[in-house]
């Protein structure tokens, strides 16, 4: 008995490449791809799903690079020593100039807190910044910049010079980003000074 076909209108066969599924903002991503034998294969975010027995899947590319990012080399952590310096001779404006300079008290009360790791101190006489006492030094090996800062108070600064340190002690060159430095090391900053080994000027061009 011949087949009598079905009401309606005939299906045309599809040809060229399934569309691919756009989904909206939110939604698990969807991506197609074709294996070797033009097997169709879905991927919903991380996972591949398998194809029919017999195709031989090909490896997605986004997730190849995934893969090399992970694997890429990381730079080594700066371990060079962290030193503040504190110029001990340094006054403060309205400070009895026969008592203890506050320089030598901000010495001592960095002295006696408990420094971050990889951090030193030591007390030198006179930065030559006698106008922004009490003046200190940040420095931190030849990669590293260096900063001066002045206008500390050896009652008030004392734990943000200690977070400052922690975060400069914590960066390969020095450079801390600005909305995570205490307020003293963004406002009471008197100059930086490149490391030994930053190119001059000629050297780029």
């Amino acid at each position: 008995m011949p087949l009598v076909p079905s009401a309606g209108k005939a299906r045309e066969p599809q040809t060229g490449p399934r569309p691919v599924e756009i989904r909206k903002p939110g939604d698990l991503p969807t991506h197609e791809t074709t294996g070797e034998r033009g097997v169709s294969q879905l991927v919903v975010g991380a996972h591949l799903c398998p194809p029919p027995a017999g195709t031989a899947p090909l490896a997605p590319q986004w997730m190849c690079a995934l893969m090399a990012d992970d694997m890429a080399e990381r730079p080594a952590p700066n371990t060079a020593e962290v030193t503040l310096t504190i110029c001990t001779t340094c006054k403060r404006e309205g400070v009895d100039p026969e008592a203890t300079r506050p320089g030598t008290l901000l010495l001592s009360a960095l002295s006696e807190a408990t420094l971050p790791a990889g951090v030193a101190v030591r007390g030198v006489e006179c930065l030559s910044a006698c106008k922004r006492g009490c003046a200190m030094v940040l420095t931190g090996g030849d990669t590293r910049w260096s900063y001066i800062y002045g206008d500390l108070d050896p009652e008030a600064h004392v734990d943000d010079i200690l977070a400052g340190a922690a975060a400069y002690a914590a960066t390969t060159d020095g450079l801390v980003p600005w909305r995570e430095r205490p307020q003293v090391f963004r406002k009471q900053s008197i100059a930086r000074i490149p490391p030994i080994t930053f190119p001059c000027k000629d050297e780029t061009t």
